[in-house]
């Protein structure tokens, strides 16, 4: 029997990766700016009980991105 089939889009990725990705393609200061905006953004989705993201099957995914964007922020941005 071969391997089970692995859909990639749909497993976890890192923030650090989706990081990694956007300086490269656009520069530090573009990814700085999105990561500062996206952070804000999932902050404000995570207080808001109407939100999916309050969801226990979410919720745990949205606060390790957060975790991850103030771990880089915290480290200069550097990737």
């Amino acid at each position: 029997m071969g391997s089970p089939l692995r859909c990639s889009h749909l497993e976890p990725r890192s923030e650090f990766d989706r990081i990694a990705f956007l300086v490269r393609r656009d520069g530090s200061e573009a990814a700085r700016a999105w990561v500062v905006r996206t952070l804000a953004i999932y902050r404000d989705t995570v207080r808001d009980p109407r939100s999916h993201a309050c969801d226990p099957s979410y919720k745990p995914q949205f606060e390790n991105s957060m975790r991850e964007f103030q771990e880089w922020l915290a480290g200069d941005g550097v990737i």
